[in-house]
């Protein structure tokens, strides 16, 4: 089974309320979980809150899309991950389910190739995919792409570690069996925006601005984004004056090198699926 998890919450210090940022019309998470349904329709989505009352509306809008809600008390700042190690337990998930790892404030995530990952996951015995050669597994030149993990992989890490400060969100992407691939040319293109996030007001401008301009009921593509910025340069500006993001795992060398060490298959990413 491959369930498409996305983490949404209200409470924000950079961007309050980002989650439900509205997007021609519906919230930055349903945005996010319309990309991931447009290549996985056959996936269980489910929208991953909290207790805290603030997080209602999630619930309510999430309901109204007709999409799983599971709701805990919040044990650690932003990740939730034992909000996610719950939430397996109750859905009984398996070792081999797929969990695709998606955050309610990535409504531009690049999915285009997460089913031939998925395929390639299942066929080759492995945990997750990381790209080997990049630092930063969540960005390939400014676009975002969900990371996918087994559930079994999920808990490998997990256990691992008895605290939040030991335990940043993406060491829970872990496992034994690690599939690599080199990133498609394609894909290495200078990108004319930093990353197609909403952690900071002006990135979450930025996305009300892309889908004005873009959104005709269709989900976007983020070639019909790339250029929208090259016309439009003032909308890949908006985010300069932001806080500069420093690369996830950029001091964290030590935890890229184990990864490599534990890659046990490689698979080359066909240019054609890059759409």
């Amino acid at each position: 089974m491959i369930y498409i998890h996305i983490m949404a919450r209200m409470a924000s210090e950079r961007a309050p309320g980002k989650s439900c940022a509205s997007l021609a019309g519906k919230a930055a998470f349903v945005r996010a979980a319309e990309r991931a349904l447009a290549v996985l329709p056959e996936s269980i989505v489910i929208v991953n809150t909290t207790m805290a009352v603030l997080d209602d509306p999630i619930e309510l809008l999430a309901k109204a899309e007709g999409y799983d809600v599971f709701r805990c008390l919040e044990e650690a700042p932003s990740t939730g991950l034992p909000r996610v190690d719950r939430l397996c337990r109750e859905y009984e998930m398996k070792p081999d389910d797929i969990l695709v790892w998606m955050f309610g404030d990535t409504p531009l995530d690049y999915m285009q190739f997460v089913p031939f990952l998925i395929k390639a996951l299942q066929e080759h015995d492995c945990d997750r995919f990381i790209w080997p050669e990049n630092p930063d597994h969540t960005l390939i030149w400014g676009v975002g792409w969900p990371p996918i993990v087994t559930v079994r992989g999920f808990y490998m890490a997990y256990k691992k570690y008895s605290s939040y400060e030991q335990h940043p969100w993406w060491t829970a992407l872990d496992g034994e069996r690690l599939l690599a691939a080199p990133i498609p040319g394609k894909l290495k293109q200078p990108w004319p925006w930093r990353k197609l996030t909403l952690d900071y007001p002006q990135q979450v401008m930025q996305a009300k601005l892309i889908y004005e301009k873009l959104y005709q009921g269709e989900v976007l593509s983020i070639w019909d984004v790339y250029d929208l910025m090259k016309r439009e340069p003032s909308i890949a500006h908006l985010p300069d004056s932001c806080p500069d993001h420093k690369l996830y795992g950029q001091h964290l060398d030590w935890f890229w090198d184990a990864l490599r060490e534990k890659v046990t298959a490689h698979i080359e990413i066909p240019e054609e699926i890059i759409v």
